[in-house]
């Protein structure tokens, strides 16, 4: 109730019981207890209905005594001192005669146009900001999990600036402020499965409408900005995962924790860890299944297809075909699978990868010259903003007469000329026969010395895997993007017009594993014969 919602109650309260004693109950009374009191003129009005002359001067006396209280006590409430400022040591101000209003005056007092406003106190108080979480979503793929949580952050109060970082929250660093004030979000993780397991690898970005200014980002005060988080993670262990945002730093000095914590949070994601990021077998009776990050490129719809009749174990292969009169595809004739899209798959200088392939050659496959036949790629991508235009792959497996041999293409040089790159090419397994060939790759990648390739070589009838290649040295390009594989077949002596002795080539492939250990790759008859 505001104080003068206050005072007009008391004045019904005390016409009320004047108006009792000179016997007007039933008639002024109820009227007047019951009355909103918002003007002089009301008051008087009701003042005046079905009463007396006496009675109502008398009312009207008591009512008018009881208003000038009230604008006496407005004026002290528009004078009240800001909490913090000095007060003067001055008397009271007296109010000039011609300052007060005669009630039966038509003439009122018009305040000045060039009178100054009374100037705001300065605003001292700190930035506010309010969060709200409009939408999530979760996937998986292989094993890694996504989460994505979009939030609107609006500034209440001044602007928020928030840093442009975002963090892990543990137990040993809940005081964000003090642990890190350069963070504007903070997240936690946990695992349903298994509460005391976090451990893994965690990437983040931020996507906003919000303005960068140098290492924070800019909420006007009176606007809302969505600012779309996304957490990828590869859990040590297989679990159930979900990410919860914890709180929101801004301003460098404030926090908004975020509560109640269920709604600011993912449903749970159910990752499976597991040590291969593909694992193609082609049991599923499909070229690229969903969700693997394959993608088939062939001139001709029967020139990539699912084979029953020739396969490495199990019920399917995949079967790949080229005519030299095939029509050329992304500027070669080739037939072909590749993961571009499959992130996991890919592979940049540091990382230790493991591949893991099976390859049949056909009877009757005849040695066309000096000409390869490229049977599986560990591509390189063209760093264009540069100026690179296509390149060599980093590495590629080809049968070159009737030999394996494996072709490196190296280059230290941030952009890539003819002087500037270097090519080399092993012979792996000599006089090769026809029937599946089992390959496992360990690959060390850097475009520098450290780096280095081991192959391992076996017949399918048996057991045994033969070192076929232990190499040190540089064995890719200097590039900014990371490398993909492609497996298939790709006959460069056919691009354009051009043909050889031979008109036409099959091959099949199966079990196309990429993963961060020998067992996995191999399926384990590696480990047999080590």
């Amino acid at each position: 109730m505001t104080f003068t919602q206050t005072y007009q109650k008391r004045i019904a309260a005390l016409v009320m019981v004047v108006a009792m004693g000179f016997g007007f109950f039933s008639t002024l009374s109820l009227q007047i207890a019951h009355a909103e009191f918002a003007t002089q003129d009301a008051v008087y009005e009701l003042a005046t209905y079905q009463t007396e002359e006496g009675l109502r001067s008398l009312l009207i006396a008591l009512i008018t005594q009881l208003l000038l209280e009230i604008q006496k006590r407005q004026a002290t409430m528009l004078n009240t001192v800001v909490p913090g400022e000095a007060v003067a040591d001055t008397a009271p101000d007296v109010v000039p005669e011609e300052a007060v209003i005669d009630p039966d005056s038509e003439d009122q007092l018009i305040p000045s146009e060039t009178e100054a406003e009374p100037e705001q106190a300065a605003n001292t108080q700190p930035a506010v900001a309010s969060v709200k979480l409009v939408n999530t979503d979760t996937s998986a793929r292989g094993s890694q999990g996504t989460f994505i949580l979009e939030l609107d952050v609006t500034a209440v109060e001044g602007d928020v600036f928030v840093p442009d970082a975002i963090e892990r929250a543990t137990k040993a660093n809940q005081d964000y402020l003090a642990t890190n004030p350069n963070v504007g979000f903070w997240y936690g993780i946990d695992n349903r499965t298994n509460p005391r397991s976090h451990a893994g690898i965690f990437t983040t970005t931020i996507d906003t409408t919000a303005t960068k200014n140098g290492t924070t980002y800019v909420v006007e005060e009176g606007t809302t900005e969505r600012f779309t988080l996304q957490v990828d993670y590869q859990p040590d262990q297989t679990g159930k995962y979900r990410i919860t945002l914890m709180a929101l730093t801004f301003n460098t000095d404030t926090v908004t924790e975020l509560k109640p914590a269920w709604d600011y949070r993912t449903a749970h994601l159910e990752i499976t860890r597991s040590e291969l990021a593909l694992d193609l077998t082609y049991e599923t009776g499909q070229l690229a299944p969903a969700g693997s990050g394959v993608t088939v490129t062939a001139p001709r719809r029967d020139a990539a297809t699912i084979a029953t009749d020739t396969v490495r174990d199990g019920m399917y292969a995949a079967r790949f075909e080229l005519r030299d009169d095939d029509t050329m595809v992304d500027g070669g004739t080739r037939s072909e699978s590749h993961a571009v899209d499959c992130r996991a798959c890919r592979y940049e200088a540091g990382d230790t990868t493991f591949y893991g392939f099976s390859i049949f050659i056909p009877e009757g496959w005849v040695n066309d010259g000096v000409y390869s036949d490229f049977l599986y790629q560990w591509h390189s991508a063209p760093d264009r903003a540069l100026g690179e235009s296509g390149k060599n792959p980093n590495m590629a497996l080809a049968m070159k007469r009737n030999d394996f041999v494996l072709r490196i293409t190296h280059d230290d040089a941030r952009v890539s000329t003819a002087d500037s790159v270097t090519k080399e090419q092993v012979t792996l397994v000599s006089d090769v026969e026809a029937g599946w060939h089992d390959f496992v790759f360990k690959v060390d990648w850097s475009y520098q010395e450290d780096g280095a390739v081991t192959a391992w070589h076996k017949m399918s009838d048996t057991i045994s895997y033969d070192t076929v290649l232990d190499k040190d040295g540089a064995n890719m390009h200097n590039d900014q993007f990371a490398g993909f594989v492609k497996w298939g077949i790709y006959k460069p002596s056919w691009n354009g017009n051009e043909t050889t002795s031979e008109s036409s080539r099959f091959v099949y492939h199966d079990n196309i594993r990429i993963g961060d250990s020998l067992r996995a790759v191999s399926k384990g008859a590696l480990m047999e014969s080590w």
